[in-house]
């Protein structure tokens, strides 16, 4: 009996560890979290797919990643959004305790020096990702688990010059509803302890800063660097690529109350 119940327990703390492994945070610049909290690397919000951008005819968010991230893209530059900020800002369910502006991490944590790349602890799932300087975009990926696999972006840090904070997002397009994962951090030599980023422009910035829609007949690979703009590349046929479709789960839909910023414990 005793011997059974080890058992069970041992397999209990490995399904725990494996699943507080099983996404992606932002590890650079270090974000700051709430006293006690271990979820670091959970979406802290979710959007409704086809409510927030309706399914482009003959295409499906359901399928594998591949197909989900072109019906994605199709439908976003139909959409009167530029970034995936203002998507997830106007579109998301956030989890109970998760900021629109920093998601679970801390608006006024520990500041941070701006690094040469913002660094993710890697992307598993097929999706955008972008990188933010208080309202500035300062880069913009059409599917990060492509182009970036190693979890490095390279943001215009010149454009971060006197910012307050940093921001990344990402969604994951695998399954639905959508996961949105943010994080922030504040900056060293910007606005004392963190300011509250504004709600985005809807005419900023430009269609042109938006990947295009991918195609059937785009064979162009994209380039992994940004211009100093941090206009990111045209979005090329995922085609090429094999999906990683094992995950197929549908996660649990999060509550529905919305709470303020999250700030440090005094």
């Amino acid at each position: 009996m005793v011997a059974s119940l080890a058992k069970v327990s041992a397999l209990t703390i490995a399904v725990l560890a494996a699943s507080t492994k099983a996404h992606n945070q932002m590890t650079v610049p270090v974000a700051t979290w709430p006293e006690g909290f271990y979820n670091k690397n959970s979406p802290s919000g979710t959007i409704d797919a086809a409510a927030a951008l309706p399914i482009p005819s003959g295409m499906s968010y359901t399928t594998d990643q591949v197909s989900n991230t072109k019906a994605y893209w199709t439908a976003f530059n139909a959409s009167k959004y530029k970034t995936l900020k203002e998507l997830a800002w106007a579109t998301q369910k956030l989890e109970k305790g998760a900021s629109k502006e920093c998601g679970f991490s801390l608006v006024d944590g520990e500041p941070q020096e701006l690094p040469d790349k913002v660094e993710w602890d890697g992307f598993i799932h097929y999706g955008p990702c972008e990188v933010h300087c208080d309202d500035k975009l300062v880069f913009q990926n059409w599917n990060c688990a492509i182009d970036f696999k190693d979890g490095k972006l390279p943001y215009d840090k010149a454009a971060c010059a006197g910012a307050s904070v940093l921001t990344s997002y990402w969604i994951g397009l695998h399954t639905t509803p959508w996961q949105i994962y943010t994080n922030c951090a504040p900056i060293k030599g910007g606005g004392a302890g963190g300011s509250k980023p504004s709600t985005p422009a809807a005419d900023t910035p430009t269609q042109s800063d938006t990947p295009s829609t991918p195609t059937e007949t785009e064979t162009e690979t994209p380039s992994a660097t940004p211009t100093d703009t941090a206009t990111p590349p045209a979005a090329p046929s995922p085609e090429p690529y094999t999906p990683d479709t094992g995950d197929t789960s549908t996660p649990a839909t999060p509550p529905a109350d919305k709470c303020a910023v999250r700030r440090r414990r005094r």
